[in-house]
């Protein structure tokens, strides 16, 4: 009787020395699990908070944008008006009959000649050119305000990205914020250009870029 009590205890502490190891198992494994999802959490904090900031800066990027469209068609409306009013100034001038003597025909053509020559366009000049693979400012340089072309190209894999900023000499992206001239997202590194109409002064290139390499060139 003795002995087969024994056994059964024998047995009772067994099942719950075995249950006590399954259930220690269990916790483990479900620490693991609660670990897993922990740090998954502050991954995905981390990529709501990049999108955020992303958002904050594409917002910033449209109000800049409707200010530059507010300033172009405020331009166009003082341009129609100049363009009415050269119009009618045009309307109230008299011809008066010139006489055809040899001196005119000779006075004309040499003012056709002159004419001519203040038409010739200079050849367009280089002011800066750059190039890099990541973020980058170039020097200060100086426009005379007659109209720029700037050339652009990017090389890299699917994700390329690159702005293009020419910000004037005092300001910087950070603290005065602005908008870019130009977003290239060809990576086939092919030239391309758009043309410019910066006032006169000091101004420096700034290049931001993404999984590519890039070259920038401006001339005047």
């Amino acid at each position: 009787m003795k002995k087969k009590s024994y056994f059964i205890v024998s047995f009772l502490v067994i099942v719950l020395v075995f249950g006590f190891v399954l259930t220690s198992c269990e916790t483990d494994n479900n620490k693991d699990k609660i670990s897993d999802l922990e740090n998954e959490i502050i991954d995905k904090n981390i990529e709501i908070d990049n999108l955020k900031s992303e958002l904050s800066i594409t917002k910033n990027q449209l109000k800049l944008t409707d200010e530059r469209i507010d300033r172009l068609e405020s331009d166009i409306v003082e341009l129609e008006k100049a363009k009415e009013d050269t119009a009618g100034e045009k309307e109230k001038v008299v011809e008066e009959p010139i006489e055809e003597t040899e001196e005119v025909e000779e006075i004309v053509e040499g003012e056709e000649v002159k004419n001519n020559t203040d038409e010739i366009e200079k050849e367009p000049q280089v002011v800066i050119s750059i190039e890099g693979n990541s973020r980058k400012l170039s020097q200060i340089f100086h426009l005379n305000g007659n109209g720029q072309t700037l050339t652009y190209q990017a090389t890299g894999g699917d994700a390329t990205v690159c702005f293009i900023y020419i910000i004037e000499e005092g300001k910087s992206l950070e603290k005065d914020g602005a908008f870019f001239e130009v977003m290239v997202q060809d990576s086939m590194g092919t030239p391309k250009s758009t043309y410019l109409y910066k006032d006169k002064g000091n101004y420096y290139l700034e290049v931001d870029s993404a999984n590519c390499e890039w070259k920038v060139t401006l001339t005047e």
